[in-house]
């Protein structure tokens, strides 16, 4: 766990962190020759119980807010500083907005330097303190007095933070490992090191990272906590990570080493924003602001979602258009602060981290984000399923929108099937929801007979022209899935790999029942000598429509084009008897034989013998034939 510092400058933060660590947070020369804090300082502690803590120690000074919420982001309890001799300032008010913006949500309070202060004095701070933290995290959390000269109240301040520590809430390890930088240097012989505190999931030495938002993969040669070296590390501890493959000067602060292939950086953030009640004015759409997230720093203009603007103590849905990208996590905490002069003036949550810009008001969008606020990852799942583009659900796509593991949303869809929710077809994994499966089902069944309807003459519809006839876009795997569910529910049928509604059959008008019954004798009368299908249609009265008729003959099956020689389907049924009758009787057959067994030419007879190979009823040896292994099956089909 990580607790953290905060509060005015100069009133012992860095002080206190020594006495009870022994560890000197200040490294910078720098710091040391002020006597101020500029960087986050970082120590560890064991705590009676034996759990040892990281502490960061943040700077008080107002120009160094951006350090202090850097290293707040990441605590999971808080230790505000209050100097016993001066009691609540600026700042110490500040950090306090700050650690209750990020949703802290444990802490205590340390009276420091009370070896200067009367008693009398000292109650008076003590009853201005808890006057200033009234309504936040700290009401009624443990004031303990210290010294960190003398060492008053030292042991009774550890006993305090162990009690506190146990009640902070566990992180999230099943999450994708997201590890927000707050320092980047080299060590000779290692190489490029980042440390930062483990926001989620574990991460694990010789592990595969990508660093982002610069795009760089690397992977893990080494990792420290508190300087041991460790094999795995989890969420809510201080890191130290040994990348290989990147430069020093490639990072920085507010990069986040995450998972490979699950987030991606952002220029767009949706919130729930609570603007600051002692915020100058209202925030109006295209106020540049500066965000902090995790470990960065970016500008942004902020949108409002609700209204025009958002009211000083008034919290809302606000979009966030970052100058510069970053990446961020469903849920995450941020901080407002104004672009000048930089004061804090808000924070709030990350609701979607990959938004759309929005235009105006979108009651539909608030909607949708005050469900994903409040919506368990179950819930988040099912709806995402529900309307999934594609139909199919997206299981990596999900996971990095809402910031879930590949693992876990395996997890919860696999539950979500027990119960019936959703659905899972084999070979693919394809997951769909089940009512929106349903509506697709629908669709697809409209778009036959909508088909049918427009072309009365045509048996049915390829695949790939049924899918693109569809308003929903899909892969072809879902279209699969969905036509053999209709096909074993009967409603559909597949006819020389053409689907149609089932008992579908082609009726011709009178017309063109004539002009088939013109095409067929045309055929019929030569079977093996068959004329060109455009001369047969050419001596139609109305070729436009025989042409349309002679398709539909094609679909029917009476009518068999190979090659460039169409054949009637008595001409395929008479060849495949007199071949098998010759080849039961003898051993093989040449192509001058099955010629002068149809009475034809070898133009005619050579389409038929590669038909018939194709479907299995001959083989070919050398140039002649025998019995294919599908003799006994139909000819024509």
């Amino acid at each position: 766990m990580i607790i953290g510092t905060a509060g005015h400058v100069d009133h012992g933060k860095t002080a206190l962190v020594k006495a009870l660590t022994g560890i000197d947070t200040d490294r910078l020369p720098q710091e040391k020759e002020r006597g101020l804090s500029i960087e986050l300082g970082f120590a560890h502690l064991d705590l009676p119980s034996g759990r040892r803590a990281g502490i960061v120690d943040v700077p008080g000074h107002e120009k160094f807010v951006r350090q202090m919420v850097a290293g707040a982001t990441g605590m999971d309890l808080a230790l505000l500083v209050v100097a016993a001799d001066e009691g609540v300032m600026p700042q110490t008010a500040e950090h306090l907005e700050i650690l209750q913006l990020l949703g802290v949500q444990r802490g205590l309070i340390a009276l420091t330097k009370a070896d200067l202060v009367e008693p009398e004095m000292l109650e008076l701070v003590r009853r201005d303190v808890a006057q200033a933290v009234r309504g936040t995290f700290l009401e009624g959390s443990p004031m303990l007095a210290v010294s960190a000269v003398t060492g008053q109240g030292l042991q009774e301040l550890v006993k305090a933070m162990d009690g506190v520590a146990a009640e902070t809430r566990e992180r999230d390890l099943a999450a994708p490992f997201r590890l927000p930088i707050d320092r980047v240097f080299t060590i000779s012989g290692f190489g490029t090191v980042v440390t930062g505190t483990l926001a989620a999931g574990r991460l694990r030495v010789n592990e595969a990272v990508e660093i982002l938002p610069p795009g760089i993969e690397s992977r893990v040669r080494g990792l420290r906590v508190h300087g041991q070296a460790m094999e795995v590390v989890e969420a809510g501890e201080r890191v130290a990570a040994n990348l290989t493959g990147v430069e020093t000067r490639e990072i920085a602060r507010g990069d986040v080493v995450t998972q490979p292939g699950v987030f991606r950086p952002t220029r767009m953030l949706d919130a729930r924003l609570t603007y600051l009640a002692g915020a100058p004015r209202p925030l109006a759409h295209g106020t540049r602001v500066r965000v902090h997230l995790g470990t960065a720093e970016i500008l942004a203009r902020a949108a409002p979602m609700e209204s025009d603007t958002l009211a000083p103590g008034a919290t809302g849905l606000v979009q966030l258009r970052l100058e510069a990208p970053t990446v961020a996590a469903k849920g995450q905490p941020l901080i407002a602060r104004s672009y000048s002069p930089a004061r804090t003036i808000g924070g709030g949550i990350v609701l979607d981290p990959y938004a759309r810009r929005h235009r105006g008001r979108e009651t539909q969008r608030a909607g949708d984000l005050e469900f994903l606020a409040a919506a368990t990852p179950e819930q988040i799942i099912e709806r995402e399923a529900a309307g999934a583009p594609g139909v199919a659900l997206d299981a990596a796509a999900v996971a990095a929108k809402h910031g879930l593991s590949r693992e876990r949303v395996a997890e919860i869809v696999g539950a979500l099937v027990q119960r019936g929710a959703l659905r899972r077809f084999e070979p693919g994994a394809v997951v769909v929801h089940g009512e929106r499966f349903e509506a697709f089902l629908g669709e697809v069944v409209a778009a036959l007979e909508a088909f049918h309807a427009r072309e009365p003459l045509r048996g049915g519809m390829a695949s790939e022209a049924l899918r693109e006839a569809l308003a929903t876009r899909v892969e072809s795997r879902v279209l699969h899935h969905a036509v053999a569910e209709l096909e074993a529910r009967g409603r559909v049928q597949r006819r020389d790999g053409r689907l149609a509604i089932a008992g579908r059959q082609i009726a011709f008008t009178p017309a063109q029942k004539a002009i088939a019954e013109r095409i067929e004798r045309a055929y019929l009368e030569h079977l093996f000598a068959t004329p060109l299908l455009e001369e047969v249609i050419a001596r139609q009265p109305d070729p436009l429509a025989a042409r349309e008729v002679a398709r539909a003959l094609h679909e029917q099956g009476a009518l068999h084009t190979l090659e460039d020689v169409t054949f009637h389907r008595a001409a395929l049924e008479r060849a495949y008897e007199l071949i098998v009758e010759y080849l039961q009787k003898r051993a093989e057959m040449t192509v001058a034989a099955f010629r002068d067994l149809i009475g034809s030419t070898r133009k005619y007879a050579m389409p038929l013998l590669r038909h018939f190979d194709a479907i299995g009823v001959t083989r070919r040896r050398g140039d002649d034939r025998v019995l294919g292994p599908r003799w006994g099956r139909a000819p024509a089909r």
